[in-house]
């Protein structure tokens, strides 16, 4: 992967230094009175040993002690650390022209603490899985990817585009989960369309489970609705359901990693067309009985299915031909409710399925459907094919319970997803006003009694407030509407405050409360994309800030994204809110992060990566045509509607292209 020149991680680190500070001079001009981007590009290194500063613990600590002290906080630190290239990738987005000379040279991910005194602590990785650090890897990978700019956007430093030579001498060496993230950051980019079929045969045939998901990801993304026919006998192959009743099990075993790649591939290949078999097969495998080898992630499974349901069919609602009869609404909703399933296939006299599935060895269920498992999954498909549609009659169908009993039923976190899908349905009635976001929680037509169970209902309204932060960002993701704007800091800071607090009931409320927080902040960071604005920097500086045991690496890896969010590309790319851009925005920021690093139990988190397919360039400037060098210059900016123009200064982010009159030099 690197070339020998490069092996040394202290050359490695230098050169992640160098480009992030090439990054912060591309961008000096548009932030030019302060430090803003080079504090940014501190908060998200991972390449330099932390500061390790310890309490006063007192003279009576042995040795012992101080090096288990020592050992307890940079474990702590590195969790923080391991979450940040996520950021970075966003952070340093198509910020660089390729080197088609050179081998791409990864930064190392630095697990060691500088004490006060100077002095280095190496991180005891001997207690920690022999996992822990792979997906982390895998996020660096894709980071430095990404970092390269898209094919036709510009020219490389060596005159060239990106081949297929390029792309194969960077072969992986010991870093092959690095290797897979680069794989997918190239797919994401567009890059990997210049691989040939030999090409993705070798990648595919070398056995490694993660190389194979980024390459039909990757893949699959460069092809998004094309409904390319080699890509998607490659994405099929596999698929267990769509596999011909003579394949066995012994012939072809798909791990699960990939089984859930290739159907969110199905969804982004297919996207938009609605294709009978697809959606046949995709929405039964939202319920797909269990199986051995997806005991360790069902859910991020039907998650895949669902989400890949609602890209095909994006945006159609009732209007998609052919589907009638499969009643989608009614599956779904039965997918969400927890009614028996109602397939409305097979058709009397025809065989009653493709390919079923072995039985689990540790799981039976019954013929109701397990919601824990399907919820999720029927929730966004439900929101994507009814995006932007105003549909009142399916959007009651996420309708909060209220009844105190019916809430209790309900798992907490499933009412954010259904808050999120009902705004996503009711776009036109999103609102940024303290109004609209309280009528988006729950009331029971019943107050509780005095000393009855109002967990319940407290959690349920955590989360339903975090959920229409998120719809709220969705839905003016990368507007800089200043309502939005402030009305989502406030509730950021006081859902902050609610988890500072440190009584018994707080605490049984911390997974809950950390998850809004992220949810929010990542909201405010997508409203805010690519503006740099000075007060979200700061709040997110406080929000990192707190790296304690009770503080999950999920939580660190929401507040990086909504860093790179805030920093898009350096603060030269913004986020679009055209369906597709929405239903990779929705994918990648889903909300239940990981718990660990290796954590893929809920959502795959090579998902995360999927924003770039919402990334828009609207970043105008100003380049004097003799010195070739940039300068300001003020423009107005006339909108449609009757608007008030705009008064902007060169380089800047335009707002929506679609808004625009005309554009004068002022």
């Amino acid at each position: 992967m690197h070339c020998p020149r490069t092996s040394c991680p202290c050359i490695a680190r230098d050169l992640d230094l160098h480009r992030a500070q090439a990054l912060v001079d591309k961008s000096a001009l548009r932030f030019s009175r302060d430090l803003r981007l080079a504090e940014v590009r501190r908060l998200l290194c991972s390449s330099r040993a932390m500061a390790l500063r310890l309490g006063n613990g007192g003279p009576e600590l042995t040795d012992h002690e101080l090096i288990h002290e020592q050992q307890s906080r940079l474990l702590l630190l590195c969790r923080r650390s391991m979450a940040l290239p996520i950021g970075r990738g966003m952070f340093t987005l198509a910020s660089a022209p390729p080197q088609l000379t050179e081998a791409l040279r990864l930064a190392p991910l630095t697990l060691k603490g500088r004490m006060p005194n100077a002095a280095t602590v190496d991180l005891d990785t001997s207690q920690l899985p022999a996992d822990h650090l792979l997906w982390p890897e895998f996020h660096n990978g894709i980071a430095a990817a990404l970092r390269l700019a898209p094919p036709r956007c510009g020219h490389s430093a060596d005159g060239g585009e990106l081949g297929r030579h390029w792309i194969v001498y960077n072969r992986p060496g010991t870093r092959q989960h690095a290797h897979a993230g680069f794989l997918m950051g190239l797919g994401l980019q567009g890059h990997l369309l210049a691989l040939a079929n030999t090409d993705l045969y070798r990648y595919m045939s070398q056995g490694h489970d993660v190389t194979m998901m980024a390459v039909l990801l990757g893949m699959a993304a460069a092809r998004r609705g094309s409904m390319h026919a080699p890509i998607a006998k490659m994405l099929c192959l596999h698929i267990p359901a769509l596999h011909p009743p003579t394949f066995t099990e012994l012939e072809l075993e798909v791990p699960a990693v990939v089984q859930t790649a290739a159907l969110l591939g199905i969804g982004m290949l297919y996207q938009g067309s609605a294709h009978r078999l697809m959606t046949e097969v995709l929405l039964g495998e939202i319920g797909r009985p269990p199986t051995n080898e997806l005991l360790e992630c069902r859910e991020s499974y039907s998650l895949s299915a669902g989400i890949a349901l609602g890209m095909l069919g994006l945006g159609r609602g009732t209007d998609a031909a052919g589907l009638a009869d499969l009643r989608l609404e009614d599956q779904l909703g039965s997918y969400m409710h927890g009614k028996e399933s109602t397939l409305p296939w097979p058709a009397p006299g025809h065989a009653p399925e493709r390919n079923p599935p072995t039985r689990c060895c540790r799981i039976r269920e019954g013929p109701l459907v397990n919601v824990d498992v399907t919820a999720a999954g029927a929730t966004m498909a439900l929101a994507l094919i009814f995006l932007k549609t105003n549909n009142a009659s399916v959007a009651s169908q996420l309708r909060i319970p209220a009844s105190l009993y019916s809430l209790a039923c309900v798992r907490p976190d499933l009412v954010m997803l259904r808050v999120i899908a009902r705004n996503l349905i009711m776009w036109d009635e999103v609102r940024p006003t303290s109004a609209w976001l309280a009528s988006q929680l729950p009331e029971l037509a019943k107050p509780p009694a005095v000393g009855g169970d109002t967990e319940a209902l407290r959690l349920a309204r955590l989360n339903a407030l975090a959920g229409a932060c998120a719809a709220l960002g969705l839905r003016f993701a990368g507007s800089c509407c200043e309502p939005a704007c402030e009305l989502l800091m406030a509730q950021a800071k006081q859902l902050h405050a609610q988890r500072q607090a440190t009584g018994a009931g707080a605490k049984a409320a911390q997974p809950t409360l950390e998850t809004c927080v992220g949810t929010t902040a990542i909201a405010l960071g997508m409203v805010m994309a690519g503006s740099g604005n000075l007060e979200c920097l700061r709040l997110f500086r406080v929000l990192r800030r707190r790296v304690d045991s009770e503080v999950s690496y999920g939580f660190h890896v929401a507040i990086s994204m909504a860093l790179g969010f805030l920093f898009l590309g350096g603060g030269r790319l913004t986020l679009g809110t055209s369906k597709p851009a929405i239903a990779a925005l929705l994918t990648s920021i889903f909300p239940r992060f990981p718990l660990t690093p290796s954590d893929n139990r809920y959502h795959l988190q090579a998902f995360r990566h999927l924003y770039v397919l919402a990334v828009e360039a609207r970043c105008v400037e100003a380049v004097d045509v003799e010195s070739g060098e940039s300068n300001l210059v003020p423009l107005t900016v006339h909108l449609k509607g009757g608007a008030a123009p705009l008064q902007l200064v060169a380089p800047c982010l335009l707002p929506p292209l679609s808004s625009i009159v005309s554009v004068q030099v002022s």
